[in-house]
C-alpha cells in the first residue's frame, strides 16, 4: 500500500496551479480532513477538487512506523495502538471503511514478569512491586518516596495520584463519589467513562492547601499537579518508572489525569494495524488519490496572503524542497491548516 502510494505523489511544481481546497500537511488530521471533503455528500468538492501539500517526503505525520532488518513486527517511531470504545475514527476508518486494506490485531502488553527496569543502577522485573505485595513487604527503590507512597508500583502510584485529587473535591464526591474506590493502600480504582469525564474537567477543583487551592484543575499542569502530591523525588520516579515521560509532562493535568485513567488505570485493550500503524494514513492518500486529488510532497508553506481580485480568495506561496526551496503559488479559496501548533 505505501510504495503503491508513493509512486503516485507529485513533485516539483505546477505553474499556475489552482484548487477549490488547500489542506496543508500530511499527517492523518489533514488526510482525514481532506478525504472527507472530497466523500461526503454534505460538501460541494469532487474529484479534482482538493489537493494536499506535505512538507516531507513521506507521509503520516506523527505515524511513522519502520521495518527493522530480520523481524516481522513493524517498529513504530510515534503512535502505535487505538482503544476501539474511546479512538472511535480511527477503528471505524480501520475496521468498516478501509477493512479490505488494513487487517486490525491485538496490541500485546506483554507480561510485567518478563520486563526488565534499570532506574538509578537498580536491576528488577517490572513485577517486583507486586510480588512484595503480595508476600505482605515493601519493594524498595532507589528513590526518596515518603511512606505514604514507598513500595507503591509506578501505575498504582499514578492511580493514588488520581482518586487522591478525585476525592478532594466535594462536588466530585457527592456527584460521582461511587465511582471511586480504594480498595487497599496500594489500589485505587476510577470508573468514570469518558462523558463523565469530559464534565469532571469541567468542575473538577484543586482542594489541597497550598498555593493552588481552589484553582480549576483545568488551569493547572500535570508537572505541577505531581509535584504538589508526590514530591519531586515522586515525580522523577513517576517520569522514570512509568514508560511514557509524556505521562507527566506539564500538560492540561484534568486532560491528563482522564487520559491516563481511561487507558492506562483500567485493563487495556489496545489494537492496531497488521504491518504497522502508519498504514491508515496511506490507506486515507489512497482513497483521496483514486478520487482525483494531487499529493505533494516537499512543498513546504511559506506564507499565505488574500488575493481577492485574482480569481481565488487564497494565494499559498510554497517552497519546493526537492529543488532548491524554489518558490511557487497556488491560488485556492479555501485553505485547511493541519499542522503542529508551533
Amino acid at each position: 500500500l505505501r510504495t503503491a502510494v508513493r509512486r503516485r505523489l507529485a513533485a516539483g511544481r505546477t505553474p499556475d496551479h489552482e484548487v477549490d481546497v488547500a489542506v496543508v500537511g500530511g499527517g492523518p488530521g489533514g488526510l482525514y480532513a481532506a478525504y472527507r471533503l472530497v466523500t461526503s455528500d454534505e460538501t460541494p468538492y469532487g474529484p479534482g477538487d482538493v489537493d494536499l501539500f506535505e512538507r516531507s517526503d513521506r507521509l503520516g505525520g506523527r505515524l511513522d512506523s519502520i521495518r527493522p532488518a530480520g523481524l516481522e513486527d513493524a517498529g513504530e517511531l510515534g503512535g502505535m495502538r487505538f482503544k476501539p470504545e474511546s479512538h472511535r475514527i480511527v477503528n471505524a476508518l480501520a475496521t468498516d471503511v478501509f477493512a479490505d486494506e488494513l487487517d486490525v490485531v491485538d496490541f500485546p502488553m506483554g507480561d510485567p514478569a518478563n520486563h526488565l527496569c534499570y532506574l538509578r543502577g537498580q536491576r528488577f522485573r517490572a513485577d517486583a512491586w507486586e510480588r512484595a505485595q503480595a508476600a505482605d513487604e515493601r519493594f524498595e527503590t532507589r528513590y526518596a518516596l515518603d511512606d505514604a507512597h514507598a513500595g507503591l508500583s509506578p501505575g498504582q502510584l499514578f492511580r493514588k495520584v488520581i482518586y487522591d485529587v478525585l476525592n478532594a473535591d466535594p462536588w466530585f464526591r457527592e456527584s460521582y463519589g461511587e465511582r471511586i474506590e480504594r480498595e487497599s493502600e496500594s489500589e485505587h480504582h476510577v470508573t468514570l467513562d469518558r462523558r463523565e469525564w469530559h464534565d469532571v474537567e469541567r468542575h473538577l477543583t484543586y482542594e489541597f492547601a497550598g498555593p493552588y487551592e481552589g484553582t480549576p484543575l483545568r488551569d493547572l499542569g500535570m508537572w505541577t499537579v505531581l509535584e504538589d502530591r508526590i514530591g519531586h523525588e515522586g515525580y522523577e520516579f513517576l517520569t522514570d518508572a512509568e514508560g511514557y515521560d509524556a505521562l507527566t509532562a506539564n500538560w492540561n493535568a484534568a486532560h491528563a489525569m482522564a487520559d491516563v485513567a481511561l487507558d492506562f488505570a483500567s485493563d487495556p485493550d489496545f489494537r492496531t494495524l497488521d504491518g504497522g500503524f502508519d498504514r491508515l494514513p496511506y490507506a486515507l492518500a489512497d482513497a483521496l488519490l483514486a478520487r482525483g486529488s494531487t499529493i505533494r510532497t516537499r512543498s513546504e508553506l511559506r506564507g499565505i496572503r488574500e488575493t481577492p481580485d485574482a480569481g481565488r480568495r487564497y494565494a499559498l506561496a510554497l517552497a519546493d524542497r526537492a529543488d532548491g526551496n524554489a518558490t511557487w503559488t497556488v491560488g485556492t479559496d479555501r485553505v485547511v491548516l493541519a499542522l503542529p501548533r508551533r
